[in-house]
């Protein structure tokens, strides 16, 4: 007889709990949950019971979330709040991410959409080399082209992320699946180039098709 939908979800939780609990009582656990506030009550409800479990245990839960999360949700746990990095610290970062000086237009970009947050000014600063928003300058920088429409840099990080998913074949997404289910990070960039050189092919293609067509 076919498993019920609702039987199969208490069992799949039941046994997830006896996971972290045989974790946490033979070997120590350690859980790094990111964006909690995006979290499904659905999830969050056995999350919560898992951990209540977990409080005699050598077990520690490191979650991460928007300051407008509920200060009821785990009302006994220590909060830490971190404020937005300054415009120097994200428009540093962006060069990093790009390997080579932005231009200024580039920068005012990444600080709107970064809106202090690191990791969505090294993502915005990848988009803009996906979608070829860049060029170089006669001075040696790579500044936001003249044409280039700002609404294709997304504003949310989520939104950053799918607009990567898009510019990928269907091999590379089915890839990025298999390894997100496995826990492994993925960029869509080359490992072996620096966003600067993908940018520098990109405004090499149209030359060397013109000479080809």
């Amino acid at each position: 007889e076919q498993m019920r939908l609702g039987t199969h979800r208490i069992l799949l939780r039941a046994s997830v709990m006896r996971l972290f609990d045989a974790a946490a009582r033979q070997l120590g656990l350690c859980m790094l949950i990111d964006d909690l506030h995006a979290m499904d009550p659905q999830s969050l409800a056995p999350l919560t019971y898992t951990l209540s479990l977990l409080s005699g245990c050598r077990a520690i839960c490191v979650a991460t979330a928007r300051p407008t999360l509920s200060p009821q949700l785990w009302p006994a746990v220590v909060r830490t709040t971190l404020e937005p990095l300054p415009p120097e610290v994200i428009a540093e970062v962006a060069q990093r991410a790009m390997g080579e000086p932005l231009g200024p237009r580039a920068v005012e970009l990444v600080l709107e959409r970064a809106a202090g947050n690191p990791s969505t000014a090294r993502a915005a600063t990848q988009v803009m080399v996906a979608r070829n928003l860049l060029s170089r300058t006669p001075s040696g920088l790579w500044e936001l082209r003249p044409d280039a429409e700002r609404t294709k840099v997304p504003q949310t990080f989520p939104q950053i992320v799918g607009a990567q998913l898009l510019t990928l074949s269907e091999p590379a997404r089915t890839e990025m699946r298999v390894q997100a289910t496995f826990g492994e990070h993925w960029l869509p960039l080359p490992a072996n180039a620096s966003p600067a050189e993908i940018a520098m092919d990109d405004e090499r293609a149209p030359v060397l098709q013109h000479e080809h067509g």
